[in-house]
């Protein structure tokens, strides 16, 4: 593993199964506001930050709302529901606990608030492997933007052509490809074809989390983590 110093993990749809609970935390701030918010409505947004969709939706829809008051209230529903039924991906916590052992670090950059991304990481017992919690609120501009895995490399003090990206969305394999990093991809959304920005990844799970192997990414990094592999 050579040429990986560090691993950046996405922390929604990536390392927990967060996707069905934020869309029904979505659902019931939408419905609060009087505006309807479907599965396919809610695509649009996988890979964005809180803050991102939040503003995107309140100028379209000219919600009247601060935008403090509905983060606010998309946290509470989100907490209240996650509380109850989140869960790791298997082989996710297989690879983290894998790289733990080879003394890799490991830091996440979520689109979450940080608090939110620090509650998470408590509850389903991962927070210590971590050595940066670093949310997209932190930057200017979230993903597809790249600069919040910018600043995470910053905080690792590792170069950003040393750093492998764990991603769920386009958004993130984007801004892991504009920052210069090593991506692999996990779509979380499969679509038959998948967007095609899924390829630029440099390891493709193309059959998403249910394809996704712990024993198989590590033999890519182990064998120097060669380019556009699926």
């Amino acid at each position: 593993m050579s040429t990986i110093e560090a691993v950046i993990f996405d922390l929604d749809g990536t390392l927990i199964d967060s996707e069905p609970v934020y869309y029904e935390a979505d659902k019931r701030l939408m419905n609060e506001l009087g505006l309807p918010l479907t599965e396919e409505m809610k695509h649009e947004f996988v890979g964005c930050g809180n803050l991102q969709m939040m503003t995107i939706l309140k100028e379209r829809h000219r919600i009247p709302d601060s935008m403090e008051s509905l983060l606010e209230r998309k946290e509470h529903y989100y907490l209240e529901l996650a509380r109850k039924h989140m869960e790791v991906f298997p082989e996710m916590k297989k690879f983290v606990e894998s790289l733990a052992q080879k003394g890799i670090p490991m830091a996440v950059a979520s689109g979450s608030g940080p608090d939110l991304i620090r509650e998470l990481l408590e509850q389903v017992k991962l927070k210590e492997y971590f050595t940066e919690l670093v949310s997209s609120e932190e930057v200017e501009k979230g993903k597809p933007h790249p600069d919040v895995f910018l600043l995470t490399a910053r905080k690792l003090n590792i170069k950003p052509e040393r750093l492998l990206v764990i991603e769920d969305s386009v958004y993130g394999v984007l801004a892991a490809g504009r920052a210069g990093m090593l991506c692999a991809a996990i779509p979380s959304i499969l679509t038959d074809p998948l967007p095609t920005e899924y390829y630029q990844a440099d390891l493709l799970f193309d059959e998403g989390m249910s394809g996704f192997s712990a024993a198989k990414i590590l033999a890519w990094m182990e064998n120097g983590a060669p380019g556009n592999v699926n």
